[in-house]
């Protein structure tokens, strides 16, 4: 009878499983979302050019894909929702928008050829945003939350290691300068982990060890919480040494959102939200009055960078970013329906915000669809019920570090954790914890 019962392991029967779809749109997401520095190790070590290893990713990356589109077009439960049907009319759009610059009027992304562009686009956006879009009521949140977790912890560690590689000047002199993984290749100076991205994988893993600590998701032991505090401690230091003001901020800001949360699943009284009110206004004071003073005289770059950005704002100085912006709002006016171009005017790159992109390249047209797709995310997190909304909550503040991410430094071809991370917050099934 256990002979009958236990049937021989079958790698065709498995790969065609609810258990190999879950587990490879997991992956996907994970490698895709957050292996970046794990990825840049492989040429750093090896001593090879980064491009044909990246390339080779995102061809994989494509391919798993493909396969899990194509296994969810046979199956019976599979259906178009109205957000699915949102985001493909979007990428419609803007795959014409593409398609028509690059390859009939010859514009380009800044000097990248296009399959560059195409490759980030629709292999790397639009293909495994789809994927998960059809796939990811299969997965188990508290799993994939556990792995997020893994994951950021050894990329964190992937992006230190490149850092003591690079650092000519020593640890130390890091702190005294933006921390940028750059070396030399064939004598030609190439930069392996730009400073945004430092910053960005420190702030995520340190704002979700914070909700792990906090909202206590998991049943863990004390060594377990130690692991916490100290990946909580290279989070930081990594938010501190990439010195991007957008990491840095949207850290501060959701931050104060997650003490808020919690205090509202804890049913803490109004009280409660007045002392963390209280608390951080008085914690951002005593660092302007007292902190600030003696880290000028430190001179550390992520402090000279914001207090920088704060004089020359007063003084009415312009960056990169501000022309750009305003050559989007100024080509979408010259073609306000459908959209005028998928890059700015000004220097050939895009507008460095979503909403500004989108209606640069796609127009009114598109705006009105990618809103709407935003609007059913924030609308789909909050139909959830309390307990769900707890066990999802890392997954939501991982989404909500890229939505702020993609206001000050988003291009829609780029920005494949943010579409990925939508499609999972619309398509998870509340019933899989």
């Amino acid at each position: 009878m256990d002979a009958v019962l236990k049937r021989p392991f079958s790698f065709t029967t498995w790969i065609l499983s609810s258990r190999s779809t879950a587990f490879l749109t997991e992956w996907l997401i994970l490698l895709l979302v957050f292996g970046y520095p794990l990825q840049t190790m492989i040429p750093v070590l090896l001593k090879v050019e980064s491009r044909p290893i990246n390339t080779g990713f995102r061809v994989v990356y494509l391919a798993v894909s493909l396969y899990l589109i194509l296994i969810s077009l046979f199956r019976r439960n599979t259906r178009l929702t109205v957000p699915l049907l949102l985001f493909l009319l979007f990428w419609l759009l803007y795959g014409y928008r593409l398609i028509s610059d690059i390859s009939f009027k010859g514009k380009t992304y800044l000097e990248e050829d296009a399959f560059f562009v195409y490759s980030f686009a629709f292999g790397g956006c639009l293909a495994p945003a789809l994927a998960v879009f059809l796939n990811a009521k299969f997965i188990k949140i508290r799993r994939i939350v556990i792995n997020f977790w893994g994951i950021l912890c050894l990329a964190n560690l992937a992006i230190m290691v490149n850092l003591l590689l690079f650092a000519q000047k020593g640890f130390a002199a890091l702190f005294l300068e933006r921390a940028n993984a750059t070396g030399e290749l064939y004598g030609k100076k190439i930069t392996v982990i730009n400073p945004i991205t430092i910053g960005l994988f420190g702030e995520v893993l340190a704002l979700l060890c914070i909700v792990f600590l906090l909202f206590d998701l998991i049943k863990t032991t004390k060594f377990v919480k130690f692991l916490y505090w100290l990946a909580l401690a290279l989070g930081l230091l990594n938010l501190v040494l990439g010195a991007s003001r957008g990491p840095f901020l949207s850290f501060a800001l959701l931050l104060f959102y997650v003490l808020y949360v919690h205090g509202k699943l804890r049913r803490k009284s109004t009280l409660y939200f007045v002392r963390l009110l209280a608390w951080s206004v008085a914690i951002a004071t005593t660092i302007l009055i007292y902190v600030v003073p003696i880290w000028s005289t430190l001179d550390f770059e992520l402090l000279n960078r914001l207090t920088n950005f704060s004089k020359s704002r007063q003084y009415g100085e312009k960056e990169v970013r501000d022309y750009e912006w305003a050559s989007a709002i100024h080509q979408f006016t010259e073609n306000p329906i459908f959209g005028d171009s998928f890059v700015t005017d000004y220097d050939k790159s895009y507008a460095h915000n979503l909403f500004m992109d989108a209606l640069m390249s796609t127009g009114i047209v598109g705006i009105l669809l990618m809103s709407s797709l935003i609007l059913f995310i924030f609308r789909r997190y909050n139909t959830f019920k309390p307990e769900q909304r707890s066990a999802i909550f890392p997954i939501w503040i991982i989404f909500l570090v890229y939505f702020l991410l993609s206001m000050t430094s988003g291009g829609l071809f780029m920005s494949f954790p943010f579409w990925i991370m939508s499609a999972m917050i619309l398509s998870c099934s509340v019933r899989i914890f």
